[in-house]
């Protein structure tokens, strides 16, 4: 018999309804699969995120305190090692790191320079204003910090330049690296060798820097025209005997050559032309005679090399060089010549962010070594006890051994726990059973009609329980887990004869219980040492 036109078309409805409900429902479930597994990866990457944080975190600390333990020893050295007062101590640490992100420098690099300008007697804010001059130097140079330190207190110790010209004096070692055909590195290494004998001969510090510059275009190296400078300076004022003879037949004296290199109007430059224009009135240029007798007036051949460097063709430039670096020396600037340049570099702009990474490094340790360093006293103090205390001592011992082995035996778990993985979806399954094998392991029940627990008989299935609960002692939970849940589906696949058996039967061995009687679950209960 046919349906009703609207009978049918509700029942056509309501199948397409159902059907669209069903892909709906199927969509949905795995709409549910997707976030979950979303969910999933995300609080995974949640978890690796902090865990890096927190590593980083460990990291950012541990080399913080390292900085700042180096940045303590470098800036305490400064007390026992250089003459500053302890008292300055933290206003020299703080100038420090308040400058390494200015000029460039680590806050290490300038605690080295600094050692150098205590050493030179300037000490507090004083030392601290020429470490910067220097530190700006070093950038413009692009020298080692220590050097350009060292460099510059010697000159300015030797010379008795106050502190408020380490700028300009900066400066004019800056403008003789121009003039020159050298690096600041090396002239601050060479200016030791001619410096105390320029200073105390009153020759200007821009005569030495001229003559240097002079000498090392003509392809000297800085050492070796400081040293030869030097020596010339000393047999000029100082002649042997010879020498003064030849002077005098010349109508010169090293007094009055003296006289000329330190007067500032005329200088070094202009007593060796001196010598020059009087060999040159007796004897031609360049002949046998003329360089005998220049050789007898200057010490012999280191201080003609040197003459011949500085004089003839090349006295304009050693003239011009003079006002060159002069100048320098005496112009009144806040920073050192050449900074301001320096620091639109890219390479000095990093190593900028470099000097206060550092120095903010630094600070975070500051913050952190009290605490570690109670830390480190108690270890000390305990270390020591340890020594002293043979019991302590060898509690101590004991106590290390068991940690080792307990920490062994974590390991060992770790490599179990490996091995189980490779067994997949078996393992998981034996796992999932776990709990149920483990809440029901005290002792063996079998159906215990009427509730009670009552011992099983000498059969297969109490013997396999027997042997789970001994193997519970010695191997991991999951092995036992897997051996208990074997068992209770052994119990379940032996139908009446031992799921349904009353405990007077089972026990004398008698038949199963008639068709109807209630049925009873099997609990098995192993107890599982893990």
């Amino acid at each position: 018999m046919a349906l009703p036109p609207v009978v049918a078309t509700l029942i056509a409805d309501t199948k397409e309804y159902m059907a669209k409900m069903d892909a709906a429902q199927v969509k949905m479930g795995a709409l549910g699969e997707e976030a979950n597994k979303t969910s999933s990866k995300f609080s995974s990457f949640a978890n690796k995120a902090s865990t890096a944080v927190i590593g980083a975190g460990l990291a950012v600390a541990g080399v913080s305190i390292k900085m700042a333990t180096d940045f303590q020893a470098a800036t305490t050295v400064l007390v026992t090692g250089a003459g500053e007062s302890q008292k300055n101590l933290a206003m020299i640490r703080q100038g420090i790191l308040d400058m390494a992100g200015v000029v460039g420098q680590t806050p290490k690099q300038l605690a080295a320079g600094l050692y150098m300008i205590e050493s030179a007697g300037y000490h507090g804010a004083a030392g601290l204003k020429v470490l910067k001059a220097a530190a700006e130097g070093a950038a413009v140079g692009n020298a080692q910090m220590s050097t350009v330190a060292a460099a510059l207190t010697t000159v300015m110790h030797d010379y008795n330049i106050p502190v408020s010209q380490a700028n300009q004096t900066t400066s004019a070692l800056i403008e003789t690296v121009a003039s020159g055909k050298t690096h600041l590195e090396d002239l601050g290494a060479s200016l030791g060798k001619v410096i105390p004998t320029a200073s105390l001969l009153h020759v200007s510090l821009a005569q030495v820097g001229a003559a240097m510059a002079v000498q090392t275009n003509a392809g000297m190296s800085a050492r070796l025209a400081a040293m030869h400078l030097n020596a010339t300076m000393l047999a000029l004022v100082a002649p042997n005997k010879l020498a003064a003879a030849t002077m005098e037949a010349f109508g010169l004296s090293a007094q009055k050559l003296k006289d000329t290199m330190s007067n500032p109007k005329e200088g070094l430059n202009v007593a060796l032309q001196d010598i020059v224009n009087a060999v040159g009135k007796k004897f031609p240029v360049g002949s046998a005679a003329y360089v005998e007798a220049i050789k007898a007036m200057v010490g012999g051949t280191v201080g003609f090399q040197t003459l011949a460097a500085l004089t003839g063709t090349h006295a304009k430039e050693f003239a011009t060089d003079v006002t060159n670096i002069g100048n320098a020396a005496n112009k009144t600037t806040k920073d050192v010549q050449g900074w301001a340049l320096v620091q639109k570099d890219l390479g000095q702009q990093l190593k900028q962010i470099s000097g206060s990474g550092s120095a903010l490094a630094i600070q975070l340790g500051d913050l952190i070594l009290p605490t570690a360093s109670k830390i480190a006293g108690w270890v000390s103090s305990f270390a020591s006890e340890l020594n002293k205390n043979k019991v302590l001592r060898d509690v101590f011992g004991v106590g290390a051994a068991t940690a080792f082995a307990l920490a062994l035996g974590v390991k060992l778990k770790k490599a179990f726990d490996a091995v189980k993985g490779l067994f997949g979806s078996s393992v998981l399954a034996a796992n999932t059973t776990s709990t149920a094998a483990n809440t029901a392991a005290l002792e063996a029940n079998t159906l215990a009609l009427g509730g009670k627990n009552v011992p099983l008989p000498n059969t297969p299935l109490k013997t396999g329980l027997n042997l789970v609960k001994t193997a519970a002692k010695f191997v991991p939970a999951t092995a036992v887990a897997i051996a208990a849940t074997a068992l209770l589906q052994y119990a379940g696949s032996q139908g009446p004869t031992y799921a349904q058996q009353t405990t007077a039967q089972r026990l004398q061995g008698r038949s199963p219980m008639p068709t109807g009687a209630a049925k009873k679950t099997t609990t098995v209960k192993v107890k599982v040492t893990k």
